[in-house]
């Protein structure tokens, strides 16, 4: 019986570091992690409403030449207060990346999912 324990106990744990991000990576690193589930940090240059409902949070860089996106659709986006307050900030978004069009993206179904890291308007520096 304790052998089982233990097993569990260390099967849980294994599952739980790989089902969870551990640290947080920079909007350039993204696409090497694709399919993974991580904290992507960077600043949000732009919030786009698109015509359809769908809503885009670009970041370092504007829709043409962004690095990075936050996506949240239609159906999701009642859930989030005033999106556009995220533009112009240093952002952290979770989820799993994954790849749209080339590039890399986290789709948002929750406000969880996205966290304010700099409140104060900063010039981005790239």
């Amino acid at each position: 019986m304790k052998k089982f324990l233990s097993l569990t106990v260390i099967v849980t744990l294994v599952i739980l570091h790989t089902a969870f991000p551990q640290n947080k990576i920079k909007t350039s690193e993204a696409e090497n992690y694709i399919g993974k589930i991580e904290i992507v940090e960077g600043f949000a240059n732009q919030v786009y409403h698109a015509r359809g409902g769908t809503c885009f949070i670009d970041m370092d860089g504007d829709y043409l030449n962004n690095v990075f996106a936050a996506v949240i659709f239609k159906s999701d986006l009642k859930k989030f207060k005033d999106i556009d307050e995220y533009e112009g900030k240093e952002v952290e978004v979770k989820g799993t990346i994954k790849e749209y069009g080339g590039k890399p993206e986290i789709v948002l179904r929750s406000v969880k999912q996205i966290k304010i890291i700099d409140n104060g308007e900063k010039l981005n520096e790239k």
